[in-house]
């Protein structure tokens, strides 16, 4: 069996997405430097891009896979239920610690813009400690997912 190239791409997102969905349906595909990209991800280019390579005969299912990617369905996804108290209150116990223990109840009972301004408006005289930037940081973690992250998969996946 002999390895030919399948995709040539500079984007890490592409390539994995790509390889799992190939993966998904039984293909082979090979990255022959993925480590030294992953340790050097800004010389991609410098390496001539991320290099996919399939076995020879999986090549043409392979570019029907890519070509209609979006008629392929795969089975094992289940949507994602629009409340989650059990996640939230499972959130709540499990973060019980001594750093974040008023972060993680204001996450798990209220909405993620609301314990922002809680955060901005009650706290501002901490905002010269470790401790407030790291509250901080956990609170922009589902503002981003609220946000930025599901408008850009609903607006790609519609």
């Amino acid at each position: 069996m002999r390895l030919e190239l399948f995709h040539i791409t500079n984007n890490w997102d592409d390539a994995l997405v790509l390889k799992s969905c190939l993966e998904f349906y039984g293909l082979t595909p090979f990255i022959p430097n993925e480590l030294q990209l992953r340790l050097n991800p800004f010389k991609i280019i410098a390496f001539g891009g991320i290099r996919i390579y399939l076995l020879e005969d999986e090549l043409a299912l392979g570019e029907e896979i890519r070509a209609t990617q979006a008629d392929y369905e795969i089975l094992d996804q289940e949507p994602v239920p629009k409340r989650l108290k059990g996640m939230k209150i499972r959130t709540v116990v499990a973060s019980i610690h001594w750093l974040f223990p008023w972060v993680a109840a204001l996450l798990a009972v209220c909405p993620p813009f609301l314990v922002a301004i809680v955060w901005i408006t009650v706290f501002p005289w901490l905002y010269m400690t470790i401790y407030w930037w790291f509250c901080a940081v956990i609170i922009c973690i589902p503002l981003h997912a609220r946000y930025i992250a599901l408008p850009r998969l609903n607006k790609d996946t519609a």
